[in-house]
């Protein structure tokens, strides 16, 4: 979930909301705040398991053992 950088962001807009971005992928799907509640408790969970750290108010990225996760991730290739 995280960029090159491991740097995750919460953004917020008044009318939308607050969703997940890394890179320059937004986890967001218009009318549907489900989607975005899912990946807002996503990172919730990387936090809770040492994955990620909160670095600002809304910005958060991977510890040593989150980047050595997304390399384990990446070698076995993308899920169906």
């Amino acid at each position: 979930m995280a960029n090159e950088d491991g740097l995750i962001l919460i953004l917020r807009a008044d009318v939308s909301g607050q969703w997940v971005r890394s890179g320059n992928h937004d986890f967001f799907k218009k009318g549907d705040p489900s989607y975005q509640a899912n990946y807002r408790d996503a990172l919730s969970s990387l936090v809770h398991r040492g994955f990620a750290r909160r670095e600002d108010l809304d910005a958060y990225r991977l510890t040593g053992p989150g980047f050595d996760k997304r390399k384990s991730m990446a070698s076995v290739g993308p899920r169906d």
